[in-house]
């Protein structure tokens, strides 16, 4: 596997924080050379409404919410 997959991403995410895992965004990954380490960013939203209202239209689009 090249890189860690958004979705196992998502559900550590979720559990860390309580938080559920259709009102988290990751994106941006990227693998840094040699492996074993990745960076990106994440959003964690109180719910899915909020996600809907404040997300970039872009990554709405890349689940599908729009």
């Amino acid at each position: 596997m090249a890189n860690v997959s958004k979705d196992q991403i998502k559900e550590k995410l979720a559990h860390m924080f309580k938080a559920k895992t259709d009102a988290i965004s990751v994106y941006g990954l990227k693998t840094k050379f040699g492996g074993g380490r990745s960076s990106g960013f994440a959003l964690i939203y109180d719910n899915l409404d909020s996600k809907k209202k404040f997300d970039g239209k872009c990554l709405l689009k890349r689940v599908r919410l729009t």
